[in-house]
């Protein structure tokens, strides 16, 4: 026995009004009206133009839904006239997708984030690329520079330990995502139009980078160069460094270990003045730039006969070998080797001092700085 074919929508509905034909014509026949037989739709009711202008009504969450991609498409049309203001604000795709993902994801780390390690290097990296896009690779160079190093700081776990793990509330480097993305967010969404302003946003943001980029590795490492040297003074030094302590906390918040450093070697000025050693001072700046086991370490030959490695280029080999010595006073000559003995007897009393003071110095650093790792601020 064959099953009957099912109908189609459309004989369904010829069927539907032929079932209607028949009770009208049955209750004609008997006397009654068709009114009564077929009720009135709200819809039967209304003219054609009046069908035309009633809107459909759509569940709430699609009108949650639909206001959301209103929003997001606003937002792009915002970025798209600052791109053709600023035609190098054009970024990858691949970039700015990751920014949008750390925006939806934690809401620019204003509160109540949950992120793993590996989450934030991600964040880090994100907004790394970033910086050098909308203000340069000399931004880059100073937040890598500044920023907390995240791999070294916990480079005992492995990665599924990284990817797993939440950073606390009240983890410093939630601080620093969250000025970072500040940044990047206020130039985004820079009032009225760019042009307009004789020192938009984005230039002021990109003059300060400059300033602070050429305070530390052009005026702050030519004095380290030279620890010998008696040229600098104990007031360039402090000015030195209170004028890239606030381009820095400006640029990327006051949570960086960099910026933190900036402070300490500020706040020493502050307590000792024109008093404070040149060993002190030179120790504290020191430990702004990376260790030799944080620099490249390949050696490069191809514009020297004698290969040269970057922490060797940088100076930084002198400049420790110096402060393991012991650095003399600011106004005080290194000892010549032509001098007479007589000299030799004089000095060997202020070099034992300046010694002592350096071991001093150098042992209370290593207590401060253990706390500061301990507490994870550093």
């Amino acid at each position: 026995m064959t099953k009957p074919a099912k109908l189609t929508a459309g004989q369904k509905k010829d069927l539907k009004k032929k079932e209607a034909f028949e009770k009208v014509k049955e209750s004609l026949e008997s006397g009654d009206s068709a009114a009564t037989v077929l009720p009135e739709s709200p819809t039967e009711s209304l003219s054609e133009q009046q069908l035309v202008d009633v809107p459909p009504t759509l569940p709430e969450q699609n009108k949650v839904e639909i206001k959301r991609v209103i929003k997001k498409v606003k937002a792009l049309e915002h970025q798209i006239e600052i791109a053709y203001e600023h035609s190098q604000f054009a970024v990858p795709t691949e970039i700015m997708d990751g920014l949008a993902r750390l925006e939806d994801n934690y809401g620019r780390f204003k509160s109540n984030v949950k992120i793993s390690i590996a989450g934030s290097i991600e964040a880090q990296d994100c907004y790394c690329e970033i910086l050098t896009i909308c203000f340069g690779e000399r931004t880059a160079v100073l937040y890598k520079l500044l920023r907390r190093n995240m791999h070294k700081e916990h480079k005992n776990l492995t990665r599924e330990e990284k990817a797993n793990k939440i950073v606390r509330q009240d983890a410093p480097i939630l601080a620093e995502l969250k000025s970072v993305s500040t940044l990047i967010h206020d130039l985004i969404n820079e009032r009225g139009s760019p042009g307009t302003w004789p020192i938009s946003f984005r230039d002021a943001t990109r003059l300060t980078v400059d300033r602070c980029f050429h305070g530390i590795f052009v005026e702050l490492r030519g004095i380290l160069d030279a620890p010998y040297s008696t040229s600098a003074t104990p007031e360039d030094v402090r000015a030195l460094v209170r004028s890239v302590e606030k381009d820095a906390k400006f640029l990327f918040g006051n949570s960086t270990p960099g910026a933190a450093k900036l402070e300490m070697l500020s706040k020493a000025f502050d307590e000792e003045g024109a008093s404070i050693s040149k060993q002190k001072t030179f120790l504290l700046a020191r430990e702004l730039f990376p260790t030799k086991k944080e620099i490249n370490g390949k050696a490069r030959t191809s514009f020297c006969k004698k290969p040269a490695k970057i922490y060797e280029l940088f100076g930084l080999d002198v400049l420790d070998a110096a402060l393991q010595e012991g650095l003399p006073g600011w106004n005080t000559e290194p000892q010549n080797e032509g001098e007479g003995a007589n000299n030799e007897d004089s000095d060997q009393s202020s070099f034992a001092s300046t010694q002592a003071e350096a071991l001093t110095t150098s042992n209370r650093m290593k207590s401060f700085y253990s706390t500061l790792k301990r507490k994870k601020i550093a």
